[in-house]
């Protein structure tokens, strides 16, 4: 796993709940998808004969848990959203995200803090009950 995402654990215990449900999440995308880019054909199944991997157990995925998760994610700004995907599903660094998503490494820590924060209050919601997509959908213009 990436360095970055196993070395700054959350300081909040409810924060750390989500820092594993994303995780879960994160194994659970890596999964269904073959990898972060792959093509849509069976190619992706092919094990070429070379080893350059090291071989382990893969990991399993609770897949409700990861179900919330990417229901979840939709309702996530796009650059809160865009750094969870690298830093979780991509397993990239720090210092790439904050390339990608053009953030000075200063603000990275606070930056995810606050993502997580936010899948945090979007799962709050939907255990509630009160789901945003549904309450969209009733207002009247």
């Amino acid at each position: 796993m990436n360095a970055a995402v196993l070395a700054d654990p959350p300081s909040d215990p409810y924060q750390s709940d989500v820092d594993a449900m994303l995780r879960n999440w994160g194994v659970w995308s890596r999964m269904r998808t073959g990898g972060v880019a792959c093509c849509g054909s069976a190619e992706r199944w092919y094990r070429a004969p070379q080893h350059w991997w090291p071989e382990g157990p893969r990991l399993s995925a609770d897949e409700l848990s990861a179900l919330k998760v990417e229901r979840c994610m939709r309702q996530v700004p796009r650059d809160h959203r865009k750094a969870l995907f690298l830093l979780y599903v991509a397993r990239a660094d720090a210092q790439f995200c904050c390339l990608r998503l053009r953030l000075p490494r200063a603000m990275w820590d606070r930056f995810i803090e606050d993502a997580r924060r936010m899948v945090a209050n979007v799962l709050k919601r939907a255990k509630h009950g009160a789901s945003p997509i549904e309450n969209a959908s009733r207002r009247t213009i």
